[in-house]
């Protein structure tokens, strides 16, 4: 299998391609594939050096509910699956715990990133059909900081699809979902702090990177609805709405919640859904 050949078994439906359209799905809309590199070394560095401590510790508590999640499971050795791994930042330590990982990546630069840490990664998207070695390989696939969240209604079926795809029947969907508490306040604040510190020095006023745009400046969420974010970071999805979308998600998707658990850090839930056996 090609690492920096999209592995894609024909060119997305008129359907999907408007989606892509409206998404952060291409290149233009991250500015560049160099610039979200550069963003994801210095987001590394910031982490790793301590700068953040609430960022740091959500991150390892994220790592740490996924290691849980699976070694408690009926498969403790069976295949996981980061989507949207970057660099391989978190895939890296999941490695060193002993999991038999794998990441999946649309920036190719970022891909190669996690081949040159000794990593098993793929370019791959979840916009485009799935390629059928991947289809229903691993017991398990991991979604980290609040990245299903982020995208809004349709394109969150998207991304929840493609996950069930690429797991075996019985296999596990974990993500995260970022929720502001009257508790979580400061944290999220500080939260803030460190997007604005990584991404802020690679942007130009008024350029839109991702979810980011800098603004008068500052750097908050770009949305315009309200009844799903409220803008300019000033609190992610309530717990409701998250209950509400993991409730549809069951419903169309033939999935069930096991699992949603607010982490210590306060900012964030571990959800873990299970695809139905056959």
């Amino acid at each position: 299998m090609s690492h920096l050949a999209f592995p894609f078994d024909s060119k997305p439906g008129i359907h999907h391609q408007e989606i892509i359209k409206k998404t952060a799905q291409s290149e233009a809309f991250y500015g560049s594939w160099e610039q979200t590199l550069k963003i994801f070394d210095s987001a590394e560095e910031l982490v790793n050096n301590g700068s953040f401590p609430v960022v740091t510790s959500s991150i390892e508590q994220e790592i740490d509910a996924w290691i849980k999640t699976v070694r408690h499971s009926a498969v403790p050795n069976g295949k996981f699956v980061e989507l949207g791994c970057g660099g391989g930042r978190i895939l890296s330590k999941l490695k060193q715990y002993g999991l038999d990982c794998y990441g999946l990546d649309n920036n190719p630069l970022m891909i190669q990133r996690c081949l040159n840490r000794d990593l098993s990664a793929e370019n791959s998207d979840v916009y485009h059909p799935i390629h059928k070695s991947l289809k229903e390989s691993f017991d398990f696939v991991g979604v980290s900081v609040n990245t299903i969240f982020n995208n809004r209604g349709e394109q969150r079926d998207i991304w929840i699809k493609f996950c069930k795809d690429l797991i075996k029947p019985g296999g596990l969907i974990m993500f995260t979902a970022y929720s502001y508490t009257q508790n979580s306040a400061k944290k999220h604040a500080e939260r803030f702090a460190y997007y604005q510190a990584c991404t802020e020095p690679f942007m130009n006023p008024g350029e839109t990177l991702g979810f980011w745009e800098k603004e008068d400046g500052r750097l908050g969420v770009h949305t315009t609805d309200n009844n799903d974010h409220e803008t300019w970071f000033t609190q992610w999805t309530p717990k409701k709405l998250i209950l509400k979308q993991l409730r549809e998600w069951e419903k169309k998707f033939d999935l069930e919640v096991i699992d949603m658990e607010l982490l210590p850090c306060e900012i964030a839930y571990h959800v873990v859904l299970r695809k139905q056996a056959l």
